[in-house]
């Protein structure tokens, strides 16, 4: 039941990401519930425990917040909601060994939260419940930003994952009918919105899940609900497994040794990193003429026989 120490730890954190640093790692941000802060904590799947590592983002967060973390080798960019309620974005500076906060800020709901995402091509993407409890789709590129208020209709305070499914950015919330909904972006830029997983009803309130397509296309995701019960949903059926405490601690619902745990939900999407370019061929170096063959010296005759 080791693995499970992990997946609780995710579900439990305000957002994860692969370690840039260590292939064994994986980077948890967690809002720290003494003083509010946010805090990056890696965890060694080798050893099963995180390290002694632990980095602070930001000192003051909504004790409730969302986060997003992009960290890779080339850089690390974090976000997450203030008390103020608004979503704000954080840069690591390597030169400084700081983290920077941008101007960047957008407004949520007292109660909302976000997802966010970079696509493939770059472009940040973020879904939030506005303060209208709307949900709003923002996309980022450079320092522009273009918001669409898209047309459906979640409860207050929803929790939000946003996932890239057939090549499509999709976003998941829990919608006023009860249901959980997913909203995709189609090529033409509007939003189509249906119910999933055959119209499986949202009985407790849920803090968070995590939603993917699986390799067979169907989706399926790991959900906290509000009791901080930790379920597995597939083809509309739910699997509950266990319950994991504020310190991420897990107890499993079952002793049963053959108990099926559910997968690790997949990282968040990053962008491919460009190919390189070819590089051109060498020109051939031209033949060069071979030299003429010296001519035979001829050999001195043989002195006579000495007597």
């Amino acid at each position: 039941m080791s693995g499970t120490k992990l997946l609780a730890h995710i579900l439990s954190a305000a957002a994860f990401a692969p370690s840039p640093d260590n292939p064994q790692g994986v980077c948890l941000l967690f809002v720290s519930p003494e003083d509010s802060s946010l805090v990056s904590k890696v965890w060694m799947s080798d050893s099963e425990s995180f390290s002694d590592d632990e980095e602070l983002i930001a000192t003051a967060v909504r004790p409730d917040s969302s986060a997003f973390a992009y960290f890779t080798a080339q850089g690390k960019i974090a976000a997450y909601i203030s008390p103020d309620s608004k979503i704000r974005f954080a840069t690591y500076d390597s030169t400084q060994d700081t983290w920077t906060e941008n101007t960047d800020s957008f407004d949520v709901h007292p109660k909302g939260q976000f997802a966010a995402l970079i696509g493939s091509d770059g472009q940040k993407r973020v879904f939030l419940q506005d303060q209208s409890s709307r949900l709003i789709s923002l996309s980022g590129v450079g320092g522009t930003w273009t918001n669409t208020t898209l047309d459906v209709a979640p409860i207050e305070g929803t929790p939000i994952a946003a996932s890239i499914v057939d090549s499509k950015t999709c976003v998941f919330y829990v919608a006023q009918d009860g249901y959980v909904h997913h909203a995709s972006e189609q090529g033409d830029g509007n939003w189509q919105d249906e119910s999933i997983w055959g119209g499986l009803k949202v009985g407790t309130k849920w803090k968070r899940f995590h939603l993917w397509a699986n390799e067979a296309g169907d989706l399926e995701g790991l959900v906290l609900a509000g009791d901080n019960t930790i379920f597995h949903v597939k083809d509309g059926k739910t699997d509950v497994f266990g319950t994991v405490d504020a310190e991420g601690n897990f107890t499993p619902s079952t002793t049963k040794e053959d108990v099926s745990y559910p997968p690790y939900p997949p990282y968040p999407a990053y962008p491919a990193y460009p190919a390189y370019p070819a590089y051109p061929q060498y020109p051939q170096y031209p033949q060069y003429p071979q030299y003429p063959q010296l001519p035979q010296c001829p050999q001195p005759p043989q002195p006579p026989p000495c007597w």
